[in-house]
């Protein structure tokens, strides 16, 4: 019933021989799918899958270098064992001293700048505020008061300054009658001369010699406001004394001395009415102001109207009754001549013929009556064409119409109301031969008037009223030039066709191109100045906001810092300036320690750190052996002269040679060899072709010197670690390969936490008999034993100068150690480290 075979499963455990982890021993049935070394650890998680005696997982430790993923700085790199224990951003600075111990890019100490401000403590006015990053540098008391302009710069309550008061007296200096010297507090305000009297009295307020107020004398005169005529105007001295009304008038001779602009006196018109005494009807009474001119007897009848002017009982005037003859002038004959008392009444002109029939009754010399000649215009009756109006003598003789006009040259002697002549109107049609376009046709009735060239178009519309041929109008169009007055940009201009569609100012701009199309005197254009502000697009901040005239000509950025000064010019959002700054770095040149380095800031020290690390393709004669080697500069100044001394040695401290010398391969920031920028780090590779001399030894040892010039001719140097951080100690190891099992680990920390408590020699155990001695630095035996066990933990039973049971103090000692097989006893250092 059992038909299994161990054809592909040796000991027919049904488990295939390609998958069987023991296929000699049928009790065994892992497999090593999912586990290729079967040692239990599944492939997914086992940190070395070829490789049984290896168990560690990638579980809570991705890169599987020992360090617990929630400590481990970088879990996919096995080469980074940096832990976040005291280092939370792992950036190299301690959580105690870390500005930001949450982020990585900033490494800013606390050290010497307690607030992580950038300020250094020495200079930061509050060191425990971080947002106070005043510093004191040219303000002693910190009170933001520069100390040249500090009035006190030791007390920062005293905040006044110099500028404006030089004497700090509280007083500015504008206003300060003495602004240097601080017990002069009087002040130029209302007394600008600072002679004591206010400006508002003071006569000359300009001049302190000048004391006189223009109290009581308002305009300085001399003269006292109650007696001064213009007490505003210092040039008029005249007083009221005996001319109350400052009129020049003296009181007793003037008319009115309360009145200036009275002037009369009664010198010569006693009642001061204007009228002279020697004319004056009554010079007693004001009221009377009728004169004996023109009127000799004063009754109110003038010279030339009284009948009898030298009797003021006589008031009958020769005003409509020229002779006084009782007779009126409109009806006297002659009102010259008081003896003649004939009247003008039905006999106008007085000539004998009554009014009725008199062709003239305002003319004595005309005689002649209206019979037989109604209008007396001398035609008869029967002749004349109009007997009712003497002003026509025409008569229907040669004249059948009585129209005025001959009948040899009226139009129509029939009929009065057609007066117009053939005489200079051939054609009668109403239009003189010399305006008539056509004399000899009545229908024709165009004139010349205002048409010269009879084509229709007025005289002042028509563009060539010469040549009846052109009937172009000035009409929309003044200077005739076909081109629309409302487009024409120069209309009474001919010669000139410009037109104002696309160029409405006329200009010569095109609308689109004109900054200002509707000023003829701005002919700037938008064509490489797209906001018209003058300035070039090319050279314009902003060529669509013609308020910005800023230029990019040394100011490429337009950041209004210039070119010259400008950190980066070409952007704007970078307005640091090299003023005080030569190298753009942001610390003060008086502060930097190279100013013209950017990457060199104000610690100024250099610092360089090597590690150097190994692997193997494996440990037989012939095998190889590379070699990492990294350089960092840690420091915070670049570094150059870089050169590299490699130590290559056998277990037993023999010197060896390296098959290939470190090569450089390249640095983090591109740097060529030899130089390094600060954080660089630059990668060199070297390499070992294992020889039986280090097999026999039992192992290869393996260290770099490196050195390198900073800017200040200072050597800065490291010696290379085996970037194991967690050895329990600060000192750079060696790079150890070993090839053998006997290993003895020269570090120890006997400090009772369970860990690396005792000095451990691998395999010791198999060299029974061994002996195994331990020196201080001063060649003092600290301990001896026979046949060690790894049980030592750093207690001296040594007989010497060490007491005994003590623990040895940390520090560098020395082994001997003989196994007892006939080779060379074995010697180094070992370290302790509590």
């Amino acid at each position: 019933t059992v038909t299994n075979t161990n054809v592909n499963d040796a000991d027919c455990d049904g488990v295939p021989t390609s998958e069987d982890c023991d296929d000699n021993d049928a009790t065994v049935t892992n497999t090593n799918v999912n586990d290729a070394d079967c040692d239990g650890v599944p492939t997914s998680e086992d940190c070395d899958d070829n490789d049984a005696t290896v168990t560690n997982t990638n579980v809570n430790d991705a890169d599987c270098d020992g360090v617990p993923t929630s400590e481990d700085c970088d879990d996919n790199d096995a080469t980074v064992t940096n832990t976040n224990v005291n280092d939370a951003d792992c950036d190299g600075v301690p959580t105690s001293e870390d500005c930001d111990d949450n982020d990585a890019t900033v490494t800013n100490t606390n050290i010497n700048d307690a607030d992580c401000d950038g300020v250094p403590t020495s200079e930061d006015c509050d060191d425990n505020d971080a947002t106070v990053t005043n510093t004191n540098i040219n303000d002693a008391d910190c009170d933001g008061v520069p100390t040249s302009e500090d009035c006190d710069d030791n007390d920062a309550t005293v905040t006044n300054t110099n500028v404006n008061d030089a004497d700090c007296d509280g007083v500015p200096t504008s206003e300060d009658c003495d602004d240097n010297d601080a017990t002069v507090t009087n002040t130029n305000v209302n007394d600008a001369d600072c002679d004591g009297v206010p400006t508002s009295e003071d006569c000359d307020d300009n001049d302190a010699t000048v004391t006189n107020t223009n109290v009581n004398d308002a305009d300085c005169d001399g003269v006292p406001t109650a007696e001064d005529c213009d007490d505003n105007d210092a040039t008029n001295t005249n007083s009221n004394v005996n001319d109350a009304d400052c009129d020049g008038v003296p009181t007793s001779e003037d008319c009115d001395d309360n009145d200036a602009t009275v002037t009369n006196t009664n010198v010569n018109d006693a009642d001061c009415d204007g009228v002279p005494t020697s004319e004056d009807c009554d010079d007693n009474d004001a009221t009377v102001t009728n004169t004996n001119v023109n009127d000799a007897d004063c009754d109110g009848v003038p010279t030339s109207e009284d009948c009898n002017d030298n009797d003021a009982t006589v008031t009958n005037t020769n005003v409509n009754d020229a002779d006084c003859d009782g007779v009126p002038t409109s009806e006297d004959c002659d009102d010259n001549d008081a003896t003649v008392t004939n009247t003008n009444v039905n006999d106008a002109d007085c000539d004998g013929v009554p009014t009725s029939e008199d062709c003239d009754d305002n003319d004595a010399t005309v005689t002649n009556t209206n019979v037989n000649d109604a209008d007396c215009d001398g035609v008869p009756t029967s002749e004349d064409c109009d007997d009712n109006d003497a002003t026509i003598t025409n008569t229907n003789v040669n004249d059948a119409d009585c129209d005025g006009v001959p009948t040899s040259e009226d139009c129509d002697d029939n009929d009065a109301t057609v007066t117009n002549t053939n005489v200079n109107d051939a054609d009668c049609d109403g239009v003189p031969t010399s305006e008539d376009c056509d004399d000899n046709d009545a229908t024709v009735t165009n004139t010349n008037v205002n048409d010269a060239d009879c084509d229709g178009v007025p005289t002042s519309e028509d563009c060539n009223d010469n040549d009846a041929t052109v009937t172009n109008t000035n009409v929309n169009d003044a200077d005739c030039d076909g081109v629309p007055t409302s487009e024409d940009c120069d209309d009474n201009d001919a010669t000139v066709t410009n037109t104002n569609v696309n160029d409405a100012d006329c200009d010569g701009v095109p609308t689109s191109e004109d900054c200002d199309d509707n000023d003829a005197t701005v002919t700037n254009t938008n064509v490489n100045d797209a906001d018209c502000d003058g300035v070039p697009t090319s050279e314009d901040c902003d060529d669509n906001d013609a308020t910005v005239t800023n230029t990019n000509v040394n100011d490429a950025d337009c950041d209004g810092v210039p070119t010259s000064e400008d950190c980066d010019d070409n952007d704007a959002t970078v307005t640091d300036t090299n003023v005080n700054d030569a190298d753009c770095d942001g610390v003060p040149a008086s502060e930097d320690c190279d100013d013209n380095d950017a990457t060199i800031g104000t610690i100024c020290e250099g610092l360089i750190e090597v590690r150097k690390t190994a692997s193997y393709t494996g440990s037989q004669v012939g095998d190889i052996i590379f070699y990492t080697i990294e350089v960092e500069n840690i420091g915070d100044v670049p570094l150059f002269d870089l050169v590299l001394i490699d130590t290559f040695l056998d277990a037993n401290g023999n010197t060896m040679t390296l098959s290939t010398e470190p090569q450089f391969t390249g640095a983090s920031q591109n740097s060529p060899e030899g130089q390094l920028q600060i954080g660089e780090i630059a990668t060199y590779l070297a390499t070992y072709q294992i020889s039986q001399q280090a097999i026999s030894s039992g192992g290869v040892s393996n260290s770099v010197w490196a050195g390198a010039s900073t800017p200040f001719d200072t050597i800065v140097s490291d010696i290379s670690d085996d970037d194991d951080d967690f050895d329990g100690n600060m000192v750079d190891d060696p790079t150890i390969t070993i090839f053998d099992c006997l290993v003895i680990y020269n570090e120890f920390s006997p400090n009772g936490d369970g860990v690396n408590d005792t000095f451990v020699i691998t395999c010791i155990e198999d060299f029974p008999g061994n002996t195994l001695e331990v020196y201080n630095r001063w060649g003092n035996l600290v301990y001896k034993t026979v046949d060690y066990k790894n049980d030592w933990a750093g207690i001296s039973n040594g007989r010497s100068t060490i007491t005994q049971s003590k623990e040895l103090p940390v520090g560098t000692y020395y082994y001997v150690l003989d196994v007892k097989d006939g080779s060379t006893p074995k010697t180094g250092w070992l370290y302790i480290q509590r």
